[in-house]
């Protein structure tokens, strides 16, 4: 749900301006995406903040809460560490790849066509990963 607000002019002029929050989909890509399915800001707002003091006050349910979404962010973040490790070490595999390559040029066991074809290749990989 995104933020989105409608204005209407009144009769006698005047405008007045209404909060509400919309489907994403619908508020980026219109109405082929899905439907607005719009709430009211302050309802929306005033049920977030009930649920929130409603949280808070059970101690119990808090700490249960708390503790789940610190296990979720661990996992996530070990996730985030082995895929950032795998990237790194592509990285230096790409880099000794065009040390060779370059040592090859230099040796002339490589023609131009091919190396400048081969470091293309490899340059685009490494600059998608880094």
């Amino acid at each position: 749900m995104v933020p989105s607000i409608t204005t209407y002019t009144r009769k006698d002029g005047t405008k007045r301006k209404h909060r509400y929050y919309v489907c994403s989909n619908f508020h980026n890509k219109g109405s082929a995406a899905c439907k607005a399915n719009s709430i009211k800001a302050y309802e929306a707002e005033d049920e977030v903040i009930n649920r929130i003091e409603k949280l808070v006050t059970n101690k119990q349910k808090l700490y249960k809460t708390l503790k789940e979404i610190n296990s979720s962010s661990a996992s996530s973040l070990n996730k985030l560490n082995k895929e950032l490790e795998q990237i790194e070490n592509r990285l230096l595999e790409i880099q000794q790849l065009q040390d060779k390559y370059m040592e090859a040029f230099e040796k002339n066991t490589l023609p131009i066509d091919i190396l400048q074809e081969r470091l293309q290749k490899v340059s685009n990989e490494k600059r998608e990963l880094e």
